[in-house]
């Protein structure tokens, strides 16, 4: 079974499981504990760039986002604004990994044009996140820590397979508050700002929420079924 727990109107996370809500919704009730037994569930959309059990398509995946960001530098892209030349690039440089792996000094892609996507959302978008901004079925996105990234669909959530480091959470959150304008600093330890597509962030430093900064994305939907 997947870790599931019901999401609730308002809270913060006591220590224990389970995604919270950053402080600033109510300090008064607490998100029941929601145990991660058994393997979490994987949506289609999840890359495995980032997830649970890495191996050597994750470290191509890297090598390859890496590579894209050096064309980036070189062709003078703006990669949050000309995202389209971040695929052209991204599409070059898959298609020079398939060429070398014709012949043996690489691994070849299983799936190329996925890939392509991935690299894209790495280099432009919001990383591991963005398959989950892209999702119309996410409602909201907590990450409590770099192991803990969880989801709500439908009026639940649900721990994802994604794993991160301290750092790629730090490059994710400036990454998000430079698009909006903001900025995090012991001065201003809590952030509110609006991303764009119109949803809704909320940022809280680390020292502040435990150990790691805590983020917390209220995505705009256009309908819903139920309301988080």
């Amino acid at each position: 079974m997947p870790a599931v727990c019901r999401a609730p109107s308002a809270g913060v996370i006591r220590p224990g499981e389970g995604p919270a809500r950053p402080p600033g919704f109510s300090t008064n009730q607490y998100i029941g504990s929601c145990t991660n037994e058994g393997r979490p569930r994987c949506w289609p959309s999840c890359p495995r760039l980032w997830s649970r059990g890495r191996g050597s398509t994750v470290e191509s995946t890297a090598s390859l986002s890496e590579r894209v960001r050096e064309v980036v530098r070189e062709r003078r892209i703006d990669p949050g604004t000309q995202v389209e030349e971040v695929r052209r690039a991204a599409a070059e440089v898959v298609a020079a990994h398939e060429r070398r792996s014709l012949t043996g000094a690489v691994r070849p892609l299983d799936e190329p044009d996925r890939m392509v996507g991935l690299i894209v959302a790495d280099v432009s978008g919001f990383g591991p996140l963005q398959p989950y901004l892209d999702d119309p079925t996410v409602e909201e996105i907590w990450i409590n820590a770099p192991d803990r990234v969880f989801v709500a669909r439908h009026g639940l959530h649900e721990l994802t397979p994604v794993v991160l480091s301290a750092g790629q959470v730090r490059e994710l959150i400036e990454r998000m508050l430079q698009s909006s304008g903001r900025r995090l600093d012991i001065s201003q330890p809590f952030v509110d700002a609006m991303l764009p597509g119109g949803h809704r962030l909320h940022v809280v430093l680390e020292g502040i929420s435990r150990d790691h900064a805590a983020v917390n994305i209220r995505k705009f939907v256009h309908s819903r079924t139920n309301v988080v």
